[in-house]
């Protein structure tokens, strides 16, 4: 999982090196740790324990006063992120926002930053507890999720062939193809009660395997390893540029793209019949702190 670069990207050097993360980090960090409009702030994923790698990227979400002091700061963190070739994902909530059932934190992204903050990615205050979660269900958000998620890839299956390979749109395609299955997989371990470890990939497919039909598991395994197919060739193209070579690979992803649909699918129709199940008391919201 992780980002998709176009070729022209990759000969520009616009992949971002180890150092580059660490660097975003530190600076992100101390960023939000002197601005005195940031009440608190949470760090999420590979970035938070070292694992990244060139197609992470940095996932924050900022609980503020939104000042122009703090947009000022932001701003700053922006340009900085972008010239290390950092891809900077910035969910800002203020309080008057996380008070409403609009702050944009859904049940299972919820659940990913109590993770997270546990791992060490809190910066000053843990602000999760002032989150309205009175409309907070895993159902409705995977229902949502998933419904969304079938009309992007149902609309990219239909248009894919029409877009330039050399495109940003292309190759935002072809991410959402890759990323899609994990984020899937662990959405069905939450409903079977399966636990994901410390939410990794590796640990979201090993509990994957132990509910789901095998079939579906060996769906799972291989666009796992299509994904690291590409980090591979992503790393070998750095190295050794070769336009041919890459438009091959990106190629050879684009067909994975109905075989991502059908896990989709498949796992929607059998989480639909899992729910229908469900009584009102069963369907009660689980959530973390």
């Amino acid at each position: 999982m992780g980002r998709v670069f176009r070729f022209s990207e990759v000969v520009s050097g616009k992949t971002p090196s180890p150092s580059d993360f660490r660097v975003g980090k530190d600076d992100i960090v101390q960023t939000l740790t002197a601005a005195t409009d940031v009440i608190g702030a949470i760090l999420c994923g590979s970035v938070v324990h070292g694992g990244a790698n060139l197609r992470s990227d940095i996932d924050v979400v900022v609980y503020h006063h939104d000042t122009a002091a703090f947009q000022a700061a932001i701003g700053g963190l922006r340009r900085r992120c972008a010239l290390s070739n950092l891809e900077l994902s910035l969910v800002k909530i203020d309080p008057a926002l996380a008070a409403s059932r609009f702050h944009t934190i859904s049940y299972g992204y919820y659940q990913h930053l109590v993770l997270a903050a546990r791992q060490g990615g809190l910066i000053k205050q843990n602000f999760l507890p002032l989150l309205n979660r009175r409309h907070m269900h895993p159902h409705d958000d995977i229902a949502e999720y998933v419904s969304f998620k079938l009309r992007y890839l149902g609309k990219a299956v239909d248009e894919l062939a029409d877009i330039d390979i050399d495109s940003e749109k292309h190759t935002d395609i072809l991410q959402k193809a890759l990323e899609v299955p994990v984020h899937i997989a662990r959405k069905v371990c939450w409903l079977s009660g399966a636990s994901t470890g410390d939410d990794s990939k590796a640990s979201v497919v090993a509990a994957y395997a132990q509910v789901a039909p095998p079939a579906l598991g060996r769906q799972l395994q291989h666009l796992v390893a299509v994904d690291r197919l590409y980090t591979q060739e992503l790393q070998r193209q750095i190295a050794e540029p070769d336009a041919g070579g890459y438009r091959l690979t990106l190629h050879a992803i684009s067909r994975e793209l109905p075989v991502s649909m059908r896990f989709v699918r498949e796992n929607a129709l059998a989480m639909d019949l899992e729910t229908a199940s469900l009584t009102p008391a069963t369907r009660q919201p689980m959530l973390g702190v």
